[in-house]
């Protein structure tokens, strides 16, 4: 079983440390504990986790200090609503550890609507025969809210983006799908993007990782 959408039951101590400018927008950096269903991840706000280089890109490093490893997220501090969210990725997904999850989504503190938590998310969920990733609308379980799909090693370079419309749900990127069960409306939700760890579970290989975001871009609806 993999583990879509582990977010929807995050409980975050304490409150972030200190806000990122990327990409225009203003992030708000997450740190302390985030219980999950499975086990809790622990984030950091150092700026060896999380920082932005000198040509606009966002490092986001899942690290291995003092016997704890760090996961590492931003989240907007501004709701952008419907409209096409896109991300220009210089991370080879395909060869991310099984227990390492990158995720691309929305999310609201209010649990209406399933936490208007709409993904693109990276990872085997621990197995390293499973599809590595899926688009999904929250609650991934119901019918028709999740499509999964593999990407191969070796692409260095990869754009994804969810065109969020109050009927519909497009993803784009490797694969593309369009879900239009329980579209939730916008609500107060803003974009995250992350890097942490399925389970808390170590990387088989033990080896630390950095996810890197070119750039971030959100396009307004055409009314």
């Amino acid at each position: 079983m993999f583990l879509a959408g582990l977010m929807a039951a995050a409980v975050f101590s304490p409150a972030a440390a200190r806000d990122i400018s990327f990409s225009g927008r203003s992030w708000t950096v997450t740190t302390g504990v985030v219980d999950d269903p499975a086990a809790p991840n622990r984030y950091s706000a150092d700026t060896r986790s999380i920082f932005v280089d000198e040509r606009g890109r966002l490092h986001l490093r899942l690290r291995h200090d003092g016997g704890t490893w760090y996961s590492a997220e931003i989240a907007c501090t501004q709701p952008l609503g419907y409209g096409t969210y896109s991300f220009a990725v210089d991370t080879d997904i395909g060869a991310l550890d099984p227990n390492i999850v990158v995720g691309l989504f929305t999310w609201s503190d209010d649990e209406a609507f399933a936490d208007r938590e709409i993904d693109v998310e990276f990872s085997r969920w621990g197995d390293p025969a499973a599809a590595n990733a899926q688009f999904a609308i929250q609650p991934y379980a119901a019918h028709g809210h999740l499509v999964r799909f593999n990407v191969p090693r070796g692409m260095k370079r990869s754009t994804w983006s969810i065109r969020w419309e109050p009927a519909s749900v497009a993803f784009a990127g490797y694969a593309s799908a369009i879900l239009r069960d329980a579209v939730p409306p916008p609500g107060n939700a803003v974009v995250h993007i992350n890097i942490w760890l399925a389970g808390a579970r170590a990387p088989i290989d033990q080896r630390e990782a950095e996810l890197i975001v070119d750039k971030f871009e959100f396009t307004p609806p055409v009314l």
